[in-house]
């Protein structure tokens, strides 16, 4: 019993909300991570002990989904997307427990005669990878801890607060009132001027002045048409009847 439970243990993981997943590969599995990934589960431990490994588990996208996969069943009954599933890593270290788990279940799943070696190489791929954070991690301690970096950031510091950022090429503000001067006099705004004469021409005013004039529009003239000197239908009708009573006679 306690040797299931220590497998069990190994191939699964806790998410951020505290919930546990246990992870176990079948032939099912197989196929349902090679449909959704293109990839083959059973070779995942020899990819990445080879040199595309680094890439491969830093492909966040490849990992959920073939953690999606391996957990369909799982997502199903719990009523988890796989976006809602990837929520619920909130650090670096769920999604390596999450990986070691993927990693433990397919080395239970392999063949007896390839299991010792598999399981020797996860080992290994484990300390490699540890290994490496520490010296990342010391890296950046010694980086910070170097005073040529204090020096570095004083040196910016002390140009950013001498150079042209506080410059007299800045516009300048709204001057300060004169003493003794009226309002008017102190606003910024000059009030319209008219042109002073020269020669024969007249004083105008400039046309940004509020108080120029528009040019009058032309009004068209509303007078009567002038009266047509021709005679009225009823006089030419009268003449006419004298014409004929003229001939008669």
């Amino acid at each position: 019993m306690a040797t299931v439970e220590l497998e069990h243990a190994a191939t699964s993981f806790a998410d951020a909300h505290g919930k546990r997943w246990t992870i176990r590969v079948t032939w099912g599995t197989l196929r349902r991570v090679k449909a959704a990934t293109g990839a083959e589960l059973i070779d995942l431990l020899d990819v990445l002990a080879g040199d595309d490994g680094a890439d491969i588990l830093n492909n966040a996208q490849l990992m959920l989904d073939i953690l999606c996969a391996c957990l369909a069943d799982e997502l199903e009954a719990a009523e988890l997307t796989p976006e809602e599933f990837g929520e619920r890593f909130e650090s670096g270290d769920q999604v390596d427990d999450a990986i070691k788990a993927l990693l433990e279940a397919i080395v239970d799943f392999s063949p007896p005669a390839r299991r010792k070696t598999l399981r020797l190489t996860l080992r290994k791929l484990i300390k490699a990878t540890e290994a490496t954070k520490e010296t990342a991690s010391a890296t950046l301690g010694n980086l910070i801890a170097d005073p040529a970096l204090d020096e570095a950031l004083a040196a910016a510091v002390t140009y950013l607060g001498t150079s042209g950022i506080a410059s007299t090429d800045s516009p300048p503000g709204p001057s300060s009132p004169t003493p003794g001067a009226s309002p008017g006099e102190n606003s910024n705004s000059s009030p319209p001027t008219a042109t002073a004469p020269t020669g024969n021409t007249p004083p105008t005013l400039s046309l940004s002045s509020p108080t120029a004039t528009a040019t009058p529009k032309h009004i068209p003239n509303r007078s009567p048409p002038p009266t047509s000197n021709r005679p009225s239908k009823k006089a030419r009708r009268q003449a006419r009847k004298r014409g004929r009573q003229n001939r008669r006679r």
